[in-house]
């Protein structure tokens, strides 16, 4: 597998008075080529339209290899590479994410046990009447 993630900026729509409705949000968008033998294509076809998942043309392949997809119509006896869908380089913006305090690790080190929350009175069972 090659998995490759980008980010975009979606600007929201603009009204006919050319001012925009909403805010500007972060789009994420994660890659997967998938790479194996010939005889397993029809089956993670299979498991994947199963699932709802559709193959698409792969973006940025590292390798240079027979491309098939189950989920495309194939012209005839034609091999296609991998190759052929090489992007040009384009600017890529890469935004650095810091990890951010341990919470959970915090309350342990100070050894306070949380307080029990009283049970919600939609919620009932047959042990307590």
């Amino acid at each position: 597998m090659q998995m490759h993630c980008h980010t975009s900026l979606e600007l929201p729509p603009q009204s006919s008075a050319k001012r925009q409705i909403g805010k500007a949000s972060r789009v994420w968008n994660l890659n997967v080529i998938i790479y194996g033998i010939i005889s397993l294509e029809d089956v993670i076809g299979q498991y994947l339209s199963k699932n709802r998942i559709y193959l698409q043309d792969p973006v940025d392949c590292e390798r240079n290899v027979i491309y098939r997809n189950p989920h495309m119509i194939s012209k005839g006896g034609e091999i296609v590479m991998t190759d052929i869908f090489k992007t040009p380089p384009t600017s890529i913006e890469i935004e650095r994410l810091s990890v951010g305090p341990d919470l959970l690790a915090q309350l342990m080190a100070e050894q306070t046990p949380l307080p029990e929350m009283e049970s919600p009175t939609t919620v009932t069972t047959t042990l307590f009447r």
